[in-house]
């Protein structure tokens, strides 16, 4: 049976690279994203609305199933970044939007798509930035959406376990522009869409059946650099 995904946030750069490798896996990819987001090329239907409403997500699942669209993959990459901000300079709204969007929407996601996915072998994918492996004291709102993530995933891992439903979260480094934080990664380059998309793919196979509760950390190995042994003039 031909496997159906679902991608949350397909407009996102992660989230069209997901959506462009799991249609090129042939797999039926079906978009959830924000009203006024562009449909991504690869999906056979795209559903839009406020993805941290409820209402919304009633809505969708609704009409997913009233198409008989049982999914078998969800991959939530639709969070988002107020970008670098102090807490002395981070609105409210700026928080409660990367709130919003990443912790509130990845929960409303699972809570409404978990009863329509197909199982054994369903997979759920939470992607985020950060997600407690790094801190930066001008990240306050996406270091806490983050952080949130990872142990909702947790939480749901085991919740879904007894239905056949895996659940594991893929992070990634937030950018940072300059030639002394390419110093910094031991690859040499900064993490790229296709990067996040290729470790996504792995959690959402097969491959992957016994990773559940799991967090990925896709960095070009930046997390191992300290004081010790990083480059000279990259701090």
């Amino acid at each position: 049976m031909q496997p159906i995904a679902i991608v949350c946030g397909s407009a996102t750069p992660v989230g069209g690279a997901l959506a462009a490798r799991l249609q090129a896996t042939g797999a039926q990819v079906l978009a959830i994203d924000f009203a006024g987001a562009p449909a991504h090329p690869a999906a056979i239907l795209q559903l839009a609305g406020d993805l941290a409403e409820a209402a919304d997500w009633r809505g969708f699942a609704h009409e997913l199933q009233a198409r008989g669209l049982g999914p078998t993959m969800l991959a939530y990459t639709a969070g988002a970044s107020a970008g670098p901000a102090m807490l002395d300079q981070l609105e409210q709204a700026a928080w409660d939007a990367v709130i919003e969007r990443e912790l509130r929407g990845a929960y409303l996601a699972c809570k409404h798509m978990f009863p329509l996915m197909r199982r054994p072998g369903a997979a759920v994918l939470l992607a985020t930035a950060l997600a407690g492996w790094d801190a930066r004291a001008d990240m306050v709102a996406q270091s806490a959406s983050s952080g949130g993530t990872l142990a909702l995933a947790q939480s749901l891992a085991l919740a879904g376990a007894p239905l056949g439903v895996r659940v594991n979260t893929v992070c990634w480094p937030a950018p940072q522009p300059g030639q002394a934080r390419l110093d910094r990664i031991p690859l040499g380059r900064a993490t790229a869409p296709d990067d996040v998309a290729d470790a996504i793919m792995f959690l959402l196979s097969d491959d992957a059946s016994y990773l559940t509760g799991s967090a990925l950390l896709v960095d070009g190995g930046q997390s191992l650099q300290s004081w010790s042994n990083a480059p000279d003039g990259s701090y």
